[in-house]
């Protein structure tokens, strides 16, 4: 039976209830994704029970978006599974797909520096470098990341944001000191020069 989820940056997708596990590309934002089980799924077999107890407390998923306050796409795209070298691809080239892993795989190469203090849509770092889009109310809550299942408590100096106007704060300060340092460089070799030609000066008087 088909059913309808939301990718991380909020675009509406359906698949079959079979598919449910599968990984899969947004053709949207071709973000690489696990296919949610709908709410209310109940599998007609029970699953394998693991082989040893989990102590972690339950934590709500992750998706680092609020389908309410993002403008979804009012047409529902029906997504066409095609198994390729283990990759979903959902009606795009291969290509895209890789492209989209390796945009995950290094964020920071495609974020601004942004202000972390006036921004409402900031993008935190999970444990192991995912980029997740997040809301500000959402600092200070825990959160699991859909693409490696880490658990984490988000944080302002975990967002790229931060990270990256320290680390421009921190340039700034070290052109700072250099620049302070060339010059008393050019004012010490500056006397050293009047103090030889002075030198010299009173050398020759006598």
């Amino acid at each position: 039976m088909p059913f309808q989820f939301y990718c991380p940056n909020g675009h509406l997708l359906q698949a079959n209830e079979n598919q449910i596990g599968q990984p899969c590309v947004c053709p949207h934002c071709q973000i690489e994704i696990i296919i949610p089980a709908p709410a209310g799924y109940a599998p007609a077999a029970p699953p394998t029970p693991p082989t040893a107890p989990t102590t972690q407390p339950p934590v709500t998923s992750f998706t680092g978006f609020n389908p309410q306050n993002q403008t979804a796409n009012p047409q529902l795209d029906s997504l066409n599974f095609q198994k390729k070298k283990k990759n979903f691809n959902f009606g795009a080239s291969q290509a895209a797909a890789q492209e989209a892993e390796n945009a995950a795989q290094k964020p920071e190469q495609k974020m601004n520096i942004g202000d972390p203090d006036k921004d409402d849509r900031l993008h935190c770092l999970c444990p192991t470098g995912h980029s997740l889009e997040i809301d500000r109310k959402m600092i200070g809550q825990k959160a699991m990341c859909p693409y490696c299942q880490k658990t984490f408590v988000i944080a302002l100096e975990r967002t790229v944001e931060y990270i990256n106007k320290r680390k421009h704060a921190e340039e700034l300060e070290d052109k700072k000191m250099a620049k302070f340092w060339f010059q008393w460089a050019i004012v010490a070799i500056v006397l050293a020069v009047i103090f030889i030609v002075v030198m010299i000066a009173l050398s020759m008087s006598h």
